[in-house]
Order: structure tokens, then sequence, then C-alpha cells
């Protein structure tokens, strides 16, 4: 009597066993998915701040040659350049910014000194070179994690199912 107890409860719990792997499996398998999708979510941030640096490249190009007012703390004009250069065929002295008041400067590619452009071409291959570092880092993302985690996915559910499958045969015998 107390061996067919023993084999009984044996039985019982190599089954219980076997269900808990395939539940922890199943649960690793959501994690690895979960941890894939978040890398799928930084690939297009990164992708997406890429495209928006390079943007932001092109947009500050077409306002250098067509001329822009910047003041002091940063805030930049596309305002009325014609009507100041047409005033006596220069730029006046000083301007004003319209947000904070402070002193604001004519910015044009044309009337820019060489150092002027050296440093503004400087800006932009360094812009264009953080764009290329966040391609980089995304492309390099993809090929670790996100396709990392779906393999990962898929080995603990093949590891969910055999012990899925082994409970099975257990409970047959």
């Amino acid at each position: 009597m107390t061996r067919f107890l023993a084999q009984w409860w044996a039985k019982r719990k190599y089954i219980f066993s076997a269900e808990v792997d395939a539940a922890t499996h199943e649960l690793h398998a959501a994690l690895s998915a979960q941890r894939a999708q978040e890398a799928r979510a930084m690939i297009a941030q990164l992708n997406k701040e890429a495209e928006e640096i390079e943007e932001n490249i092109k947009r500050v190009a077409e306002m250098e040659e067509k001329g822009y007012w910047l003041c002091e703390n940063g805030h930049e004009e596309v305002g009325p350049t014609k009507e100041y250069l047409e005033t006596n065929g220069k730029v006046p002295a000083e301007k004003r910014c319209f947000s904070c008041s402070s002193p604001a400067k004519f910015i044009k590619r044309s009337l820019m000194s060489g150092q002027e452009q050296y440093e503004s071409d400087q800006e932009r291959k360094e812009a264009e070179k953080v764009a290329e570092s966040k391609r980089q880092a995304a492309k390099q993302q993809e090929e670790e994690a996100a396709k990392g985690g779906e393999d990962t996915v898929k080995h603990f559910k093949r590891e969910a199912a055999r012990s899925r499958e082994l409970a099975e045969r257990l409970r047959q015998l």
C-alpha cells in the first residue's frame, strides 16, 4: 500500500513539476517578447531622432541661405529680412528679439566671414555625425536585442511545449 501511494504521489509530483516548468518557460517567453518590443521601440526612437536631426540640418542650411535673426538667447526668427536689408542697403546695427527682447544678429551665409562659414560647416558635420551614430546604434540594437529576443521567445515556447508534452505522457502512464 505504501509503495502504491509513493508511486501515485511521485507521478503526480512529476506531472506537477513538468507543468510548473512549462508555465515558467511561458513566463520567460512573455518577458523576452516584452523586451524585444521595448528594443523595437528604442530602435524606432533612435531612427526618429536621427531623422529629426537630418531635417534640422536641412532647415538650418535653408535658413542660412535665406538669412535669419539669431538672438543672444538662441531664439531664431525668420522675420522681415527683406525690409531690413532694403533699408539703406544694409542690415541695421541692432534689432531686438520678439521673444525675449535681447539683441539679435542677422545671419546669412553670403554675409558670413570665412571663419563663420567654417564654424557653420563644422557644426553641420558634427550634427551629421550624431545622426549617423544614432542610426548605427539603432542598427546594432536591431541586430542584437530585437532578433535575439525573438529567438529567445521561440526557444522558451519550444521548452514549454516539451514540458507540457512530458506531463501529458506521464498522465498516460
